[in-house]
């Protein structure tokens, strides 16, 4: 994706099909995550700790969308 003149965005693949030209409001947020240690001292762990920790989201307005998938990834 690209950004054109006047603030306008271009795509070479789109979602919708359209016949003419319009406007497309562009998300600007991302969900955000947060993850916490559920420990009163953090700094008291070591490396091969066993650890437990929470993850707190943020999900932007998702209105207009019919269904949206947002997974956590544990490496």
């Amino acid at each position: 994706m690209r950004k054109s003149e006047k603030s306008l965005y271009t795509s070479t693949a789109s979602l919708v099909s359209v016949t003419g030209g319009t406007n497309v409001n562009m998300k600007s947020n991302s969900p955000t995550v947060e993850k916490k240690v559920n420990s009163k001292n953090a700094d008291d762990v070591y490396i091969g700790d066993e650890v437990t920790y929470t993850l707190t989201s943020k999900v932007p307005d998702m209105t207009g969308y019919i269904s949206y998938v947002f997974n956590f990834a544990i490496f």
